[in-house]
């Protein structure tokens, strides 16, 4: 799927890109000193304007002591296309060449500056040219879905997320072999990747007999031990790469395919688990430890484990340090002309928030605020770095807290779908390992390697938690350090290292007792600690009252999304389902669809994405003193609750930081460059509806009514009556026996939660079950 449209395309390959079987008719007799003879021409003759680009560029890296020649297939397209059609054919050959050529040109350039061929030859032989090959057409990635038999051998590119890294090796480029019976030696080279090296049978030193003694004694048979300190030696670093698909990239009920890299010498340790790559290669086959039930012939295994030998890394630029960086991952998007100032004309409507607002999840009702918030998080605010090093987050984390069937799921799915990086996970399937990053042990080989989660696989973009408090506390915790530091730390099986999570979180919770009680306070039905809390920037409180005018609105919205949604056959549902009614909007109790004033799904993301690359607004000075003012008199509001004890979602100087994101993200939504004292207002407005209002939630007041106060101390007694000291009873039972006597369910609970804070009673067993304390 393109991550900036609005479904899949095939890719097609650039003109004059040729495929494997475009390549089948070109003339591959050649011998290795006509194509070394191309490649040297290339080099020596290739020029970008008035520089002769590679000749240059060999000669500084050199002297930077850089071993490498990073090549575009574009530029060598352009100079030789009969040459770029036989690298794709046979691209290890070809490749090998290039490596040759490469470092004969730069044994002629070091003669001409003095030295001797003998200690030119000698000074390339201690530092070999690597050459790293390119492809720079997006339009020739193929899907790692469509890799097969017709590819091997062949030059490819791909793209995807680096699921694992191990630990880097290190691996023979050229042994010598020493014969145990003569002493000859043979040196022999080794192939890149994971191809291994056949030892000669027999010593050619002796074996017509006596060439080397003078005796009729031959040598016996597979005589050659290798030697790793033999002078002949040569050794390289080599590391395991394993590429996954992208999120986007997997169409809905399908597990996602990954590959398996190999890249040696200056590639190793460019990437990390989470990173969007680009890779060029060559898909290569190997034979790897037999399994049970494999196909084979007469013993030997005639089925292979498919590959990539890298030749090329490209990986996203954005840094964690880059104060100016908010582009997202893995995408150098180029817009056009027209594109351009078809944002521009949107930046430019008055009312630009409210037709992007109206743009989100539009087959839900309502949901004004949440969705406004959602905007927010897209968007999202300026990444920065201070003076002392320290790095300060961009992105918004919203928590959606409230009843069943509010839409809160269906909200988090559309997230996921709009986001040009979404995962979608939930809460009760999801463990901390698969939130963060976990250490595998490679079974054919023994070592640990990292695998990222899905907070690291969603680097710069969106992680949508559903059923987060369903979540065990201790995989919560896990996350803490992601959520506000947008870094992971691992530290197992000798493996020290940090990876890289900046994603923002959109999670969604339900009360403590499933539905929003107004017997209790918010501090009393939240059962999220305080820690995770002040890392949510926005958090709201859903309910779902009963409202005859608002109840006639939402049902006649679903009905006309059930008409005018189009027919779904089985089997060819794809990732962008999600809310049959996209792109569409009611007109209040009319029960007709219209699409005016608001953005398709394809517009929003290119949108959002050219916002995030384009724009990093800063607060004006005028809009700082505002917000400070303000921030000290919220303190003040909270600083206890009305009720008589502390609030239970927590005020902080996170909180302060959460307005200055939510401000830059509505100027970045109008594309400003400054966020205004207005946009401060509006994101006051906005925080003090949501994480202010859930704060200042205090216990209806009816229950100061004397008579519901009586009824509370009788079933208090009611509840000791039934419980001896040392006792234990299941909360449900316990219910339901007093609500048989005539008690309400919300008196019962809320009698339960006054012994609890007094400490009589205590829940346990994750609140199903009350014990009578004292």
């Amino acid at each position: 799927m393109d991550p900036l449209g609005g479904g899949g395309h095939v890719a097609t390959q650039p003109s004059g890109y040729l495929t494997p079987a475009d390549t089948r008719g070109v003339n591959n007799t050649r011998s290795k000193r006509d194509i070394i003879a191309d490649f040297r021409e290339f080099i020596h003759g290739f020029t970008d304007g008035d520089r002769f680009r590679y000749r240059s560029m060999l000669d500084e890296n050199w002297r930077a002591h850089t071993d490498t020649l990073s090549v575009y297939y574009e530029d060598v397209l352009s100079f030789n296309p009969s040459l770029a059609a036989e690298l794709v054919k046979d691209p290890a050959t070809y490749v090998e060449c290039f490596e040759s050529a490469a470092m004969e040109v730069l044994a002629y350039m070091l003669s001409e500056d003095g030295a001797t061929v003998g200690e030119a030859q000698m000074l390339i032989g201690e530092r070999p040219i690597q050459v790293v090959l390119n492809i720079l057409d997006p339009s020739s990635d193929v899907p790692l879905a469509r890799l097969g038999s017709n590819e091997v051998t062949s030059l490819i590119r791909v793209s995807g997320i680096v699921t694992s890294a191990a630990r880097v090796q290190v691996k023979a480029r050229r042994i010598g072999a020493v014969c145990v019976d003569c002493g000859r030696t043979e040196v022999i080279d080794v192939p890149s990747g994971y191809s291994g090296i056949h030892l000669p049978p027999f010593c050619p030193g002796r074996a017509t007999g006596g060439a080397a003694q003078g005796d009729a004694e031959k040598c016996r048979p597979n005589p050659f031990r290798v030697v790793a300190t033999h002078r002949e030696t040569r050794w390289v670093d080599q590391q395991s790469i394993r590429l996954q698909e992208t999120p986007e990239a997997i169409a809905v009920g399908e597990m996602p395919r990954s590959c398996k890299l190999t890249c040696d010498r200056g590639l190793v340790g460019l990437v990390a688990p989470g990173q969007r790559v680009t890779i060029t290669g060559i898909y290569s086959v190997f034979t790897s430890s037999p399994k049970r039930g494999g196909a084979s012939e007469g013993g030997k295994s005639i089925v292979r484990e498919a590959y990539i030998k890298c030749l090329g890394i490209r990986t996203d630029t954005g840094g964690l340090g880059d104060s100016e960086t908010d582009s997202v991952a893995g995408q150098d998007v180029v817009f056009s002309t027209e594109q351009v100032n078809k944002f521009t004309e949107i930046a430019r409507q008055p009312d630009v928030h409210q037709t992007i607002v109206k743009s989100i999840a539009p087959a839900l009702f309502g949901f004004e605020d949440e969705k406004t918030a959602i905007a927010c998080l897209l968007f999202g605010g300026s990444r920065k770095t201070t003076a002392d090093s320290v790095r300060l987050r961009g992105d918004i984390n919203v928590l959606l807290m409230g009843d069943p069937g509010s839409g809160k799921s269906q909200a988090l799915k559309w997230t996921a779908e709009c986001a040009s990086v979404g995962v979608y996970t939930s809460g009760k399937g999801s463990s901390a390992a698969g939130l963060t990053a976990s250490i595998t042990r490679d079974m054919s080989t023994g070592e640990f390697y990292l695998e990222g989660g899905a907070m690291v696989l969603a680097d710069q973009g969106v992680v949508c938690i559903d059923e987060f408090d369903k979540m065990r506390e201790q995989d919560r915790v896990a996350i803490h350090e992601a959520m506000e530091q947008q870094t992971i730390s691992i530290a197992k099986a000798g493996i020290t290292t940090v990876l890289n999570a900046r994603t923002s979180v959109l999670a969604a919770a339900n009360p403590t007792m499933g539905r929003y009680d107004d017997l209790r306070s918010a501090s009393d039905q939240i059962d999220l600690q305080a820690t995770i809390l002040s890392r949510f920037d926005l958090l709201f409180i859903v309910r779902d009252k009963a409202d005859a005018e608002r109840d006639m609105n939402i049902a006649a919205h679903v009905l006309a999304l059930h008409k005018s949604a189009r027919p779904q056959n089985y089997g060819t549902e794809t990732k962008s389902g999600v809310g049959a009614g996209a792109g569409m909007t009611l007109a209040p109790r009319t029960g007709t669809v219209s699409t005016e004033g608001t953005l398709s799904l394809t517009d929003l993301r290119q949108y959002i994405v050219y916002a995030r690359q384009s724009c990093h607004p800063r607060l004006t000075e005028a809009a700082c003193d505002h917000l400070r003012s303000a921030y000290v008199g919220m303190r003040s509001d909270l600083s206890r609750g009305g009720d008589g004890h502390m609030s239970g979602i927590p005020i902080t100087v996170r909180q302060l930081e959460a307005i200055i994101r939510i401000s830059e993200s509505f100027a970045r939504m109008a594309l400003r460059q400054d966020a205004t004292v207005a946009d401060v207002e509006q994101a006051l407005g906005i925080f003090r509806r949501a994480t202010m209002a859930a704060a200042q939630l205090k216990i209806d007041s009816a229950l100061r009514d004397p008579r519901i106060l009586a009824e509370l101390t009788q079933c208090e007694r009611e509840v000791k009556t039934r419980m001896p000291v040392g006792a234990s009873v299941p909360v449900s039972a316990l219910r339901r026996e007093l609500v048989q006597q005539g008690f309400s369910s919300g008196v019962v609970m809320r009698a339960i939660l006054t012994l609890e804070k007094r400490g009589e009673v205590d829940k346990r067993k994750r609140g199903k079950v009350v014990h009578r304390l004292r």
